[in-house]
This record gives C-alpha cells, sequence and structure tokens, in this order.
C-alpha cells in the first residue's frame, strides 16, 4: 500500500477516534474520553509525518516523536483491553449480561484494530 493511502487511513482513523472520544464523553464516561483521546492525536501526528518528505529538517525529530507515539498507544491500547476483560474473566461468562459480553467485545475489537493501525505506522515511519 502506498503511503498517501495509508496516510488516508489514518485520517479516517482520526475521525473515527473524534467521534468515539466525544461519545464517551456525552455518555458520562469521562475518564475514558479523555484515553480515547489519544488515538486521534497520535494518528493525526502519525499522518502528518508519514506525509512529509524525509529530507525535511523537521523529520529528523517528528519521526521518533510519532515512533515513540505509536508505542505508547499500543501499550494503552493493551491496558485499555485487559481494564475491559477484567470484569468479565473475574466473574465468569455465566454471570454477565449479554449486553455487557457484546459490548465487550466490541471495544476489545476496536483496540485490536488500534494495536495493528499502531503497528502497521510503526512499520512506515
Amino acid at each position: 500500500m502506498e503511503q498517501r493511502t495509508w496516510v488516508s487511513i489514518l485520517t479516517i482513523g482520526v475521525g473515527f477516534g473524534v467521534v468515539a472520544t466525544v461519545a464517551l464523553i456525552l455518555a458520562g464516561a469521562h475518564e475514558r474520553g479523555v484515553i480515547a483521546l489519544a488515538t486521534p492525536l497520535v494518528f493525526g501526528y502519525t499522518a502528518a509525518t508519514i506525509h512529509r518528505p524525509r529530507d525535511r529538517p523537521q523529520g529528523a525529530f517528528r519521526r521518533p516523536v510519532a515512533r515513540v507515539l505509536n508505542w505508547v498507544l499500543v501499550g494503552l491500547a493493551t491496558a485499555t483491553i485487559a481494564y475491559d476483560v477484567a470484569p468479565v474473566v473475574r466473574d465468569g461468562l455465566d454471570g454477565a449480561h449479554p449486553a455487557v459480553l457484546l459490548v465487550t467485545i466490541m471495544t476489545v475489537v476496536l483496540q485490536l484494530a488500534v494495536v495493528v493501525m499502531a503497528h502497521e505506522s510503526l512499520r512506515r515511519l
């Protein structure tokens, strides 16, 4: 996949991240909304970094910062998965409401998508 296509995919990720952040904050999950804000910020910074030519002077600073931010995002997404799955594992699948299971599965899938996108961004930086 060429670089412009990946920048477009990251830009779409920024849009989804902003919508998720606003939805969480409006739903009353303020701390989760602040955590979710990391995704669009990192994806936006990474898209801007990949879009710039490598020979520009800013690239020497931006690329290492983007790498660190993407690694932090991978850790944050992994921690979010563990945080969301812990109550289901602790209480067991028998005691969990089907809606809770559905939301947990959806959250895990979305966070895995964030991990995959951050990993692919690391490969491209």
